[in-house]
C-alpha cells in the first residue's frame, strides 16, 4: 500500500530541504513498530517530526501508554505526532 501511494505521488515536488522517510509494519504491536525502529528515533532532531499510527494491532490501552511514555523519555529533541489506526 505504502508503494502504491508513493507512486500516485511521484508528481508531487517535495522541496529538497525535506527528507521523508516511511516504514510500514503490517499488523504489528506499538512495542514492534518501537524497536524495529528504535535506530532511527534515536538519531532524530530538534526539526524532526515521528507520525506514529497506531491502535489497530494494540487492544490495551496501559500498554500503550507504557511504551508511548518510554519512547517519550528517549526521544525529547523531535516533535512525535501520535495518531490511531482503529
Amino acid at each position: 500500500m505504502a508503494t502504491s501511494l508513493a507512486q500516485t505521488r511521484s508528481n508531487y515536488k517535495i522541496p529538497k530541504k525535506y527528507f521523508i522517510s516511511g516504514i510500514v509494519y503490517p499488523n504489528a504491536s506499538i512495542e514492534h513498530v518501537i524497536q524495529c525502529s528504535k535506530i532511527m528515533i534515536e538519531e532524530l532532531q530538534e526539526d524532526d517530526w515521528l507520525v506514529l499510527c497506531l491502535g489497530s494491532n494494540d487492544s490495551n490501552p496501559i500498554k500503550i501508554g507504557v511504551e508511548l511514555s518510554s519512547l517519550l523519555k528517549k526521544q525529547n529533541k523531535a516533535k512525535i505526532l501520535v495518531t490511531s489506526v482503529i
